[in-house]
């Protein structure tokens, strides 16, 4: 169980950076759209702002899409390696440690689903009486 949260928690950070990285590289492609058509005039300046122009549509649309695959692939993978150390209790839906059979809250047998017992709320009740 460890190795599978300290797996998680490097997918995490991976996950993170992969966004930083994205977003870093989408705020440099910005910056430097229009710098590269400085000096020009007439033919050559529309020339090179429609080449500009272009150039960053295809730079956003792959980084939207290398974004969108890679989150996919990455969020799929974080998903699977979040194994759920505790089982629900399929009577009232507390959380219970895997070692044990009964529920504590409402002593429901877990592996059967059926009440073997009367429940801890109820004892405490009928005792108070």
């Amino acid at each position: 169980m460890l190795a599978a949260l300290s797996m998680r928690r490097v997918l995490t950070w991976f996950i993170l950076g992969f966004n930083t990285l994205a977003t870093y590289w989408f705020m440099n492609s910005l910056s430097k759209a229009g710098a590269t058509c400085n000096g020009l005039a007439g033919s050559q300046l529309q020339t090179c702002e429609t080449t500009t122009a272009m150039s960053l549509a295809l730079s956003v649309g792959f980084l939207v899409f290398f974004l969108v695959v890679g989150n996919l692939g990455l969020g799929a993978l974080w998903l699977v390696t979040a194994k759920n150390s505790y089982r629900t209790c399929p009577i009232c839906m507390a959380r219970v440690d895997p070692a044990l059979i009964i529920c504590h809250r409402c002593g429901c047998n877990v592996h059967t689903s059926s009440r073997s017992r009367t429940p801890p709320l109820i004892q405490k009740l009928r005792l108070s009486s």
